[in-house]
């Protein structure tokens, strides 16, 4: 793992930047935050189980001439109680579908 400049870098709160890939034309940021207890949008109860893992891509202000792009590693988690399958919120990024 990257050196936690993160917050400071991107101004993001509890993000770790996981993996950073380089080229004369772009930057590709890899991020992700810590899994967390969440509720569940349906029933309201709590659950830490995490069902999978998506990416989406998030175009970000260019850098020094180069396009940049944020990975973010969105954990999907499951309700032990009614079965729901939900995203992760992210207090920095409104919810959506996943990819570009």
């Amino acid at each position: 793992m990257y050196p936690n400049y993160s917050k400071a870098f991107l101004d993001l709160e509890d993000v770790f930047v996981k993996k950073v890939i380089q080229a004369d034309s772009f930057l590709k940021v890899f991020i992700e935050t810590r899994p967390s207890e969440q509720l569940c949008p349906c029933c309201g109860c709590k659950t830490k189980r995490v069902h999978d893992y998506r990416n989406q891509e998030i175009d970000d202000t260019p850098f020094q001439g180069k396009t940049v792009t944020l990975i973010l590693r969105k954990r999907r988690y499951l309700c032990t109680s009614c079965g729901k399958r939900f995203l992760e919120h992210y207090s920095f990024h409104p919810s959506g579908h996943l990819g570009h």
